[in-house]
């Protein structure tokens, strides 16, 4: 009876033992991570030969651990008021870990004031404020060395001085809420960025917006710069 005892007590030990090992590699729940986007366009690929798997934010969702559950609120033509609906309230839903918001130059070609744009960027991040995200904001590329706009009439100095303005606003809300701006100005937009229309991110263009906020998602995330991790950090 004692043997037949001892062999029970070993097979349940033996048992436990493989059921921790099998879910060794999955978090719990309350361990998970979410990161929630909110983009227009750029977003949702447009113009890209694979816009669901080509897209910035795709690129980057490739390289995170499956603990990372990623949400892609992106909508072509999307502006910043229009994100202070139904997309501000999904993504306070989502209870989020970390945020990017990258909305701006539909809003500037909208013809939409700067100030206006600006106070609505702070409703936004009011609103998020509640959920303990960490948010990112990418700010207004330098648009005189985007083809669409370079064609405008507007002098090139005058349009790059307007988007510096722009930026200088962002910067001082982002500021306000403890947020982190993603600097997409200080680097001029290759002609190989830019896809046949003169305006959306062609594969390339894709590629550096992923290169411009993945280390920062990474970080913000507790992940190291490199490889994804089969384990959430502690």
């Amino acid at each position: 009876m004692i043997g037949y005892v001892v062999v029970v007590v070993l097979v349940i030990v033996a048992l436990t033992a493989v059921v921790i090992a099998l879910n060794a590699d999955r978090p719990q729940a309350a361990r998970e991570r979410v990161w929630v986007a909110l983009a227009a366009s750029d977003g949702t690929g447009e113009g890209l030969p694979d816009p669901a798997h080509g897209n910035w934010i795709a690129l980057i969702a490739a390289t995170l651990p499956p603990w990372v559950a990623v949400h892609n609120l992106s909508i072509g033509g999307l502006t910043l008021d229009v994100a202070l609906g139904e997309p501000a309230a999904q993504t306070v839903m989502l209870r989020p870990d970390v945020v990017t918001v990258w909305l701006v130059v539909n809003d500037f070609a909208a013809g939409r004031s700067r100030d206006v744009y600006l106070a609505d960027l702070d409703r936004l991040l009011v609103l998020l404020d509640p959920t303990g995200a960490q948010i990112a904001i990418g700010n207004m590329p330098n648009l005189s060395t985007v083809p669409r706009f370079a064609a405008d009439p507007v002098d090139d100095a005058e349009l790059a001085a307007r988007c510096a303005a722009w930026n200088a606003g962002i910067a001082e809300v982002a500021s306000r809420h403890g947020a982190t701006v993603i600097d997409l100005f200080t680097q001029p937009v290759e002609p190989s960025s830019v896809g046949s229309d003169g305006f959306h991110p062609s594969t390339a263009g894709q590629a550096r917006l992923a290169a411009a906020f993945g280390p920062w998602v990474r970080r913000a995330l507790g992940l190291p710069p490199g490889i994804a991790d089969s384990a959430p950090p502690r």
